[in-house]
């Protein structure tokens, strides 16, 4: 320490400079930001997020994934099994398309690979490919003989 009792400023440690000496601001500053954090979080999760959902909605009236357009017959189309992972489906092909009362196309019948018949709910088919009905699959079964060996 110096004689005249006045430590030097740039070699005490101690030393607090006049303009750092209340870090109120910075603590206002803190908590006037995470005011902002929450007030835009709850704007993005009650206002945008709800919003997309409802543009989703309106958009994608049917089942996720399922066609909205009317079956063709000898179409292939991917039978989803509520008990089965989406990589389990059944490959089947379209035979006959079924009207309602109101004249609208809402089951079809179809048969499995393996011949067998039955008649499922459109919003249960979900069509391999645009265009696919004139597609020869039978070479498929020849060459991957576990595809839909068992009966549904």
């Amino acid at each position: 320490m110096p004689m005249n009792g006045y430590s030097d400023e740039s070699t005490d440690p101690s030393y607090i400079p006049s303009n750092a000496a209340g870090g109120e601001h910075l603590v206002e500053k803190y908590f006037k930001s995470l005011q902002l954090i929450d007030s835009f979080w709850k704007r993005w999760t009650q206002d945008y997020l709800n919003l997309l959902r409802e543009r989703n909605n309106e958009q994608h009236k049917n089942a996720r994934g399922a066609a909205q357009r009317a079956p063709v017959i000898g179409e292939y189309v991917l039978v989803s099994e509520a008990d089965q992972p989406r990589g389990c489906w059944k490959i089947a092909k379209i035979i006959d398309c079924i009207k309602s009362s109101d004249g609208e196309i809402r089951s079809a019948e179809i048969e499995y690979l393996n011949g067998f018949k039955t008649r499922r709910a459109v919003n249960h088919l979900y069509p391999l490919e645009e265009g696919a009905a004139n597609l020869d699959i039978s070479n498929i079964v020849n060459d991957y003989p576990f595809v839909n060996a068992e009966q549904p």
